[in-house]
């Protein structure tokens, strides 16, 4: 890669395969001049200059655009420009990306912008931001325990530092555990119901996991699980660790809670206050801060910006201070926050007043947690009105939030004075740092949450918080709508995939009885995508159940909102890949009130859902009536994005219908138009457009003749995959690269593929996937031998969806089902259509007679013409030489030749495959010497 420092101005710049020419006028890709000009140009030129980047947007505009003619807006059309371009030239150009936290970077050859993870999963745990003091011996024991008990809870009062001890053992077992370390806080879980799918989901495997799914997930894998602030949620995670840890025998599992879980195998570690001085003992400062409480108050202290220095003057009262609060960690903290204002003695005066009504007695952990309170409550009676009031109402926050979404719940007030107020609440303690993937967050401590959560009370102040903080989550998500056009889909689900816990409350007080109905119904739609594009939100349909109930109460009536509703249980139902129709009713009636409003996004949601109904049941047909009917509703609105959807779903339905060569102009016209990502509003595919039409295209190049560029084209698929979703991964490996391997007969190729695609459907739980794996893996098991090749010894007797029936007979002849015969017969599916008619004419030749032989050239002849028909040169390549095969058996032998040889030699590469090996055979006994290659042009790749 060449450096980015000044260069010679007569030299080239290079980055990839592109070189921007000296004097800045030209930019080429691998030598060919690229027809980019003025803003679009500059974009692209500056991000060959940086070697990729990434630059910040406002950084980005500075470069291009240094007199401010072109904004946010125009900036993002002009990438799209650029993509588009690129597009055009080869999928190897690449693609400018976004992400927030960096800016804009240029993607070459799949290299993603630096440090940005590819996963949500594998951001595992979360930093420590503070020292800690005091806690190397509790460490050490429980590092030592937990390979033998496989099972410790940290077990100890609020406040007493439980996380972060935890998160220190992480830092010093991190190499420890081939498979890692998993985090997973449980305190914004307000239903422990969603246990499981919080720990699939801190795992980097699907949310949707039943427990069942999670264990066979885990298997052998020698990993941490943490499951921070059990509390709430004991007698869920009692029975999920019980599960997981018999389940699995190389896991380990750490929890933090208030109480035991009290589950089978629980070691307890109770956490000890931080430890201080004994009783009568003078300590000059020097002494003092050997020990761990004396080291927390100073530095607390320091930090809050105190000027009262430390030193034996003061090095007592500490001592004294840290006592009196029972040496809790979080109380430690609380008071060495307010030695700024009231001087070390000045805390020790309040403090003490504060804790005699707590009388005396002994010192457990009930009284520790009266301690703990009360110095919550002294820090609260501390504030100034403006602060409480903020600290009040940042409860209803259920994890991380930020410093605009504390202001905008926060009410009246000016945002400078609550900006002020909030990082005052985090110099008191009051209020935590969490540092994030985009940028540095907020949150409360669970005890101060409580704390502040009660004082809310639910009165009329929490509720007019409440409707703040759902007004703000709907504005939220409407800005996710608009920024997913200009961020990748892994960028913006991390940014807002967090907010998952507060969407959930947001919809629970938005459904009760002081909530409001319609913003109920409009926070449900549109946290639609959220749900779709995540799968983090495993009870969405329950939220859409009610939102359906609510909807039909509203006054006036909100027909386009009842229209989202009633698509969206279709479109959950689809995205479980299932042959099962869902509601068409609900679906047509969405379809019918859409209509009515002549928009054609509107209508796109609908059309899309109904195509999807017909496409995944193997209705090739009615798929490809139902994307016809959304082209013309996108040429009527003029509308682009309709028409891009309308040629992406149509370019499907054809392959698999059987007209290849119409498929085939269409998908080379949408991967031209991929640089353009489709809005939400459209419902967008779960799979890339750069993913789909590759399936397609190496699925004809190979029915072409071309299997070289059929491999190579799906090796495209499945590194855009990679990079875009475990579903895409799925998608390509089980439809395109295994196939094809299968047909070329690439026996050790597909054997890796086959282990990538169960890994994906086994880590993300895709059902309808597994039946495919499996199949793939019982063919490869059974090559050359003659076991057993049913559908139910290779599947498992699971129920095989017509998509892979399709499949069977063409990797096969002996997997030819009726179902497949009748089929194709209908019309219903053709791009198989000609090997299935060989297929059975094979099967006929096993039976005895004439008639069978007579039946079976029939049915090869009609092969051979429906392949020809379809362009699919390797089809009629198969049906050519079971034909020949044939005419030999009869003493046809002239014609046998005449049949095979000029098919054989149309094909100009992959003479190394099964089927073309076969042939030659076949020729040379024929006495002919094949010299393929002659007569074909090359495929476009």
């Amino acid at each position: 890669m060449a450096e980015s420092s000044a260069r010679d101005p007569g030299v080239g710049q290079t980055f990839g395969p592109f070189e921007l020419a000296p004097g800045r006028d030209r930019l080429c890709f691998n030598g060919v001049a690229l027809p980019l000009h003025g803003d679009a140009f500059a974009v692209l030129a500056v991000l060959v200059e940086c070697q990729g980047g990434p630059l910040g947007r406002t950084e980005l505009l500075a470069r291009i655009a240094p007199s401010g003619h072109i904004g946010s807006k125009e900036l993002w059309d002009r990438v799209v420009e650029v993509n588009v371009v690129l597009r055009e030239n080869a999928a190897s150009a690449g693609h400018v990306e976004y992400h927030p936290s960096q800016g804009f970077g240029f993607i070459v050859a799949g290299t993603p912008i630096s440090n940005v993870a590819s996963d949500l999963g594998q951001r595992r745990f979360p930093s420590r931001l503070a020292p800690v003091f005091g806690r190397d011996e509790a460490i050490a024991s429980i590092a030592a325990q937990l390979p033998l008990g496989r099972f410790i809870t940290i077990v100890g009062p609020g406040g007493m530092g439980k996380t972060t001890l935890a998160l220190a053992l992480v830092d010093q077992l991190r190499d420890a555990y081939a498979e890692g370390i998993f985090f997973v806080d449980l305190a914004p879980l307000a239903d422990a119901r969603l246990i499981v799918h919080a720990v699939a989901s801190a795992l980097g495997a699907s949310p949707d996991f039943e427990l069942s799914h999670l264990t066979a997930y885990l298997g052998r894998r020698q990993m941490l699980i943490v499951l921070d602030n059990c509390e709430h949620v004991v007698e869920a995670a009692a029975e999920l660790v019980e599960a997981l840890l018999s389940a699995s025998p190389c896991l380990h599992v750490l929890a933090t809670s208030r109480e035991p879980l009290r589950a089978s195998g629980e070691w307890l570690h109770r956490l000890a206050p931080m430890q201080l001085p004994p009783k009568g003992t003078e300590l000059t400062a020097q002494e003092a801060i050997a020990w761990p409480g004396v080291q927390l108050f100073v530095e607390r202290m320091r930090a809050a910006g105190a000027s009262q220095p430390f030193d034996d003057t003061v090095a007592g009262d500490i001592v004294a201070l840290c006592r009196h609060v029972d040496g809790i960690a979080l109380a430690i903290e609380l008071a060495a926050a307010r030695v700024a204002l009231l001087s070390v003695r000045g805390v020790i005066g309040q403090i003490e007043k504060r804790l005699m009504s707590l009388g005396g007695g002994r010192r457990g952990a009930p009284a520790r947690h009266r301690t703990l309170m009360a110095m919550i409550d002294w820090s609260y009676d501390l504030l100034a009105p403006l602060e409480q009031r903020v600290l009040r109402r940042l409860s209803v926050f259920s994890g991380v939030f930020t410093l605009e979404a504390a202001e905008a719940i926060a009410g009246c007030d000016t945002p400078g004075q609550v900006r002020g107020a909030v990082l005052d609440l985090a110099a008191k303690s009051l209020v935590a740092t969490v540092p994030q993937a985009t940028s540095p967050g907020l949150r409360l401590l669970d005890t101060t949450r409580a704390y502040a959560s009660a004082k809310l009370g639910s009165n009329e102040e929490f509720n007019a918080t409440r409707l703040r903080h759902a007004l703000y989550l709907r504005e939220m998500l409407q800005r996710a709508e608009r920024e997913w056009e200009a961020m990748t889909r892994t960028a913006w689900r991390e940014t807002y995939s967090p907010w998952i816990a507060d969407v959930r409350a947001a919809l629970a007080w938005a459904f009760s009885p002081a909530g409001d109905p319609e913003l109920a119904v409009t926070l449900t739609c549109e946290a639609f995508s959220l749900s779709d594009q995540t799968k983090m939100m495993s009870d969405y349909g329950e939220w859409v159940a009610r939102a359906l109930e609510a909807v039909a109460a509203l006054v006036p009536p909100r027909p386009l909102l009842e229209m989202r509703l009633r698509m969206f249980p279709a479109l959950l139902h689809q995205r479980l890949q299932t042959d099962q129709p869902a509601s068409l009713p609900w679906l047509s009636r969405a379809l019918e009130v859409a209509h009515e409003t002549g928009i054609a996004r509107y209508q796109t949601g609908p059309i899309l859902a109904l195509w999807a109904e017909a496409f995944q049941s193997g209705d090739y047909p009615a798929a490809s009536t139902w994307a016809e009917r959304l082209a013309r509703v996108a040429h009527d609105a003029a509308d682009e994005t309709s028409s891009l959807i309308a040629r992406r779903m149509l370019a499907q339905s054809l392959h698999f219908g059987g007209e290849h060569a119409r498929s085939r102009a269409l998908l080379h016209d949408v991967l031209e138009n991929a640089g353009r990502k489709t809005p939400l509003a459209y419902v967008p595919s779960p799979v890339d457009v750069r993913v789909s039409m590759r399936i397609v295209l190496a699925r004809i190049l190979w029915l072409k003749g071309f299997a070289e560029q059929a491999a190579a084209v799906a090796q495209e698929g499945v590194e855009h995959a990679l990079a875009d979703t475990p579903l895409s991964a799925c998608q390509v490996l089980a439809l395109a690269t295994i196939p094809i391997a299968l047909w070329s007969g690439g026996h050790d190729e597909c054997r890796r593929r086959v282990e990538q695609l169960r890994e994906q459907t086994l880590t993300h739980s895709f059902d309808y996937w597994q039946p495919w794996w499996r199949l793939y893996e019982g063919l490869l098991a059974r090559h050359g031998g003659s076991a057993d090749v049913s559908a139910e010894a290779l599947t498992g007797e699971q129920p095989l969806r017509r998509k892979l029936l399709d499949h069977l007979a063409t990797f096969d002849v002996r997997l030819l089902s009726a179902a497949t015969i009748r089929r194709v017969e209908a019309g219903t599916v053709g791009w198989c259509a000609p090997e299935v008619l060989r297929a059975h004419g094979e099967s006929l030749l096993g039976r005895d007679g004439r008639d069978s032989e007579a039946a079976a050239e029939a049915l090869f002849l009609r092969a051979l013409e429906l392949a020809r028909t379809q362009g699919a040169l390797a089809w009629e390549l198969r049906a050519a030489t079971s034909l020949a095969r044939l005419l030999v058996l009869q003493e046809r032998r002239e014609r046998a030749r005449a049949t095979l040889e000029p098919v054989y030699v149309r094909f100009t590469e992959g003479l190394a495959t099964a089927d073309l090996r076969a042939a030659s055979g076949l020729l040379a006994e024929l006495g002919v010497d094949p010299r393929p290659g002659i007569t074909q042009c090359g495929a476009l790749s």
